[in-house]
């Protein structure tokens, strides 16, 4: 009799718990948006820390914060895969195309594209 039990657990419809997490997670978090471009990296940069920040302050950002913290070993890699990616690179994405853009108008040197640089805002 408890030979049919375990197929019946593992045929759960529906995606693991990581990807209902990060759906969730994602589809409460604010739309950042577009990259700001007002012809000034600096006032470009504070405008998406500002929105970055807001994200990340909102109710789903508070929630967040803590399923990052429990994240460790394995499981680290899960989340980083399912819930990191989605969650970080968009604002990553937006603070290399502001830097891009002050780079193209002279506002910033061309070599001010490491990763650090980019990772730092964010968090």
């Amino acid at each position: 009799m408890s030979g049919w039990l375990p197929r019946l657990r593992s045929a759960a419809v529906g995606p693991p718990r990581e990807e209902r997490v990060a759906d969730a997670l994602r589809s409460g978090l604010p739309d950042l948006g577009e990259a700001p471009d007002r012809g000034s990296i600096r006032e470009d940069l504070r405008r998406l820390c500002r929105r970055v920040r807001g994200a990340m302050c909102s109710t789903i950002g508070f929630v967040l914060r803590p399923v990052l913290h429990e994240c460790d070993g394995v499981v680290v890699e899960q989340f980083r895969a399912v819930i990191l990616r989605p969650v970080t690179e968009p604002p990553t994405w937006f603070f290399r195309e502001v830097v891009r853009c002050g780079i193209e108008r002279g506002e910033a040197w061309p070599d001010a594209t490491c990763d650090l640089v980019f990772d730092v805002p964010p968090a």
